[in-house]
């Protein structure tokens, strides 16, 4: 039986936020198997609904999607752009904050979720064979560098979290 699109969505966000903490539990550092698989899984994620779900929508309700796309977008971007750098503790924490408010949003009353649910719940089969059937996400090794930094920042700036006091390639995990 097919999930529902809450319940495909949702148990998406919980796979990502466990991911993440295992990317964390390390007592000796960050552990950098599992912060692979946890940023392969988190751009996939986006991908699905950048690529299936929001197009779906737009298609759905028109210019009435229209702003919702948008920060959404921004969002996505911004969070595509954390997971470049090698992490810090600092980094790792800030995104463990903002992908909670950001999974919040899309969660909340009126979120994509609930947009989802409520205008595309007879194409949900076909969305979801969809979004279990985009490719693999191809990324290289985690970077480092001033370039990197500045966009980590921008990204952080976005969400207005910048803080340019912050060193970003600072205080590594391992």
């Amino acid at each position: 039986m097919t999930p529902s699109l809450l319940d495909f969505f949702g148990h998406d966000h919980e796979r990502l936020g466990m991911l993440l903490a295992a990317t964390m539990d390390s007592s000796t550092g960050y552990d950098e198997q599992a912060f692979e698989v946890f940023r392969r899984a988190l751009v996939r994620h986006v991908a699905i609904e950048e690529r299936v779900l929001a197009p779906a929508l737009e298609a759905r309700l028109g210019e009435g999607f229209a702003a919702v796309r948008r920060k959404l977008r921004q969002d996505h971007r911004a969070l595509v752009t954390l997971v470049i750098p090698r992490p810090c503790r600092e980094w790792l924490e800030d995104l463990r904050e903002l992908l909670a408010h950001h999974f919040e949003v899309e969660e909340r009353e009126g979120g994509l979720h609930e947009l989802a649910e409520r205008f595309l719940t007879p194409d949900a089969p076909k969305l979801i064979a969809a979004a279990r059937g985009l490719p693999e996400v191809e990324l290289g090794p985690p970077c480092e560098g001033a370039e990197v930094e500045a966009a980590l920042h921008a990204a952080l700036a976005r969400f207005g979290l910048a803080d340019p006091e912050k060193n970003v390639g600072g205080d590594p995990l391992e």
